[in-house]
């Protein structure tokens, strides 16, 4: 990589430090900004290379690294032949967490002379000094930022390494919030297809009672005029009395939210006009979850679970035949009694015999491991098969 003797811009003007920390906390919701501030930090600091990199940190193996500017073949290189013999990283590991430290700092010079890695690598690709810090991130992971700088450079000054241990705070809140973020949304996202499977849906509600959110499901509930009236984001049930328990029920949650030690909630049924079919409305306390404060936790108070019994549920009977090695007609029945079939109602349309399908409910309690069929529906509805359902 050529050399380039860039200048460090320090110290920032309290401005341009500031618009440096809001671009630092953007990116726990905007990690593409990554490259945008090495970029910025490199110039402030006067580096040509910055490098950031996930780490696992019981094995040292790297789930992701950045480069800036990306040099060529360089970083696949690391990746490559050298991220697993980076000396550095298990230094790191000896040393303590949100600080800038130098090479020098955390290998002896007389094992970097030894070490190949700095004999072969750092000066082929005229790389001579580093600082380089470490962020714990939750419990397994942490994050390696460095700086490089070519042989023909001078070290870096106390004042930039104060500058860059300025902005460790920052980018470790960025990141935490990030993976924190990361990792709600992937749960939010299983128990969205999961309730989706399964038929019900979810609508979260403010103090005030409206409607703060709803998933695909509670949207449709909701935009089903026969049982709910929706105005703006106020929700009424068609039945008075129906609303009226709903209400009362809302109002208890929404007074406990915030008491972790107090329950509360209950079942409404909700008639639907011109149907001998009625809608099941669980009502809950919502209790945000400790960590950032999200849309949902900084305004919801309630949370409303929807349920039709007459929702088509995707069939699952392959996804059951091979994971319980049934066979299609035990399938056929295992399916059906989870979504509420009876015995005689089976063996009338399958042309069986009541016996018959007994026999083979009870070799599909056996080879399922349940004994009662409301453990079937959870194996059925809740288990693995649904959740190839939800993947497909």
């Amino acid at each position: 990589m050529p050399a380039r003797k860039l200048l460090s811009k320090l110290p920032l003007s309290a401005q341009e430090f500031s618009g440096l920390v809001l671009e630092l906390h953007a990116l726990a919701t905007e990690p593409g900004k990554l490259m945008d501030v090495l970029a910025m930090c490199c110039g402030y600091v006067g580096a040509p290379l910055s490098t950031l990199a996930l780490v696992e940190t019981a094995t040292g193996r790297m789930h992701y690294i950045a480069f800036h500017p990306e040099p060529g073949t360089v970083g696949e290189e690391y990746e490559n032949a050298w991220a697993d013999k980076d000396p550095m990283k298990a230094a790191m590991l000896r040393a303590e967490p949100r600080r800038f430290y130098v090479r020098d700092h955390l290998i002896p010079r007389e094992e970097q002379e030894r070490d190949p890695f700095y004999a072969q690598w750092c000066a082929g690709h005229r790389f001579d000094e580093v600082c380089v810090a470490r962020i714990p991130i939750g419990g397994s992971l942490h994050c390696n930022w460095a700086f490089i700088r070519s042989s023909d450079q001078p070290g870096f000054s106390a004042l930039e390494l104060a500058f860059l241990d300025s902005l460790l705070p920052h980018l470790e809140a960025a990141l935490l919030l990030h993976h924190r973020l990361d990792r709600m949304e992937l749960f939010a996202d299983i128990a969205r297809e999961q309730f989706r499977h399964s038929g019900n849906g979810v609508v979260g509600l403010s103090r005030s009672g409206s409607i703060l959110f709803a998933d695909t499901v509670g949207r449709e509930f909701l935009d089903d005029a026969r049982a709910f009236v929706v105005s703006g984001r106020s929700l009424r049930l068609r039945d008075d009395a129906a609303h009226e328990a709903l209400a009362a029920l809302v109002a208890t949650c929404v007074s406990v939210a915030d008491s972790a030690s107090m329950l509360a909630g209950g079942t409404v049924r909700v008639p639907v006009a011109g149907s001998e079919h009625a809608l099941l409305v669980g009502v809950m306390p919502f209790r945000g979850v400790s960590g950032p404060s999200t849309l949902s936790s900084g305004g919801a108070r309630a949370v409303l679970t929807l349920f039709d019994a007459t929702r088509p549920t995707p069939d699952t009977r392959e996804e059951l035949r091979r994971l319980y090695g049934l066979s299609a007609a035990e399938a056929d029945v295992c399916w059906r009694v989870a979504n509420g079939d009876t015995v005689a109602r089976i063996a009338a349309e399958a042309g069986r015999s009541r016996e018959t399908v007994r026999s083979q409910l009870k070799r599909v309690f056996a080879k399922t491991g349940t004994k009662r069929q409301p453990e079937l529906v959870r194996v059925v509805l809740q288990g693995p098969s649904s959740w190839l359902a939800v993947m497909q």
